[in-house]
């Protein structure tokens, strides 16, 4: 099961000094094996979205990736870093090689 975040770009927020803000529109969080289920899931436990107009051409939707899942991701590129940085390193230090990418990737986890 994965769990989604789903925002729109349509509405305002009143900040606490009742200033009417344009930004970004948290909708919900939902769960669901894909997507597509997550947004049925969304629907069902939010009647308000659709009532109040939101379209669902505007919805940006992203993976939220769990803490579990997070450390993971993170000992599998560690692991490979030890052995790719040696490739990479035989290689030439190409731009394209995958230690590259795990270097980007273990700077933003």
């Amino acid at each position: 099961m994965n769990t989604y975040i789903f925002y729109t770009d349509e509405g305002y927020t009143v900040s606490p000094n009742n200033e009417k803000l344009d930004n970004l529109q948290i909708l919900g969080i939902e769960d669901g094996s894909t997507r597509e289920e997550a947004l049925a899931n969304l629907y069902k436990n939010n009647a308000w979205i659709k009532t109040n107009g939101f379209s669902e051409l505007r919805f940006r939707c992203y993976s939220i990736l769990q803490p579990e899942i997070l450390e993971e991701v993170k000992s599998v590129i560690q692991y490979l870093w030890e052995s790719e940085e040696k490739h990479w390193e035989e290689s030439g230090c190409p731009d394209k090689h995958i230690f590259q990418i795990l270097k980007r990737i273990q700077n933003n986890v």
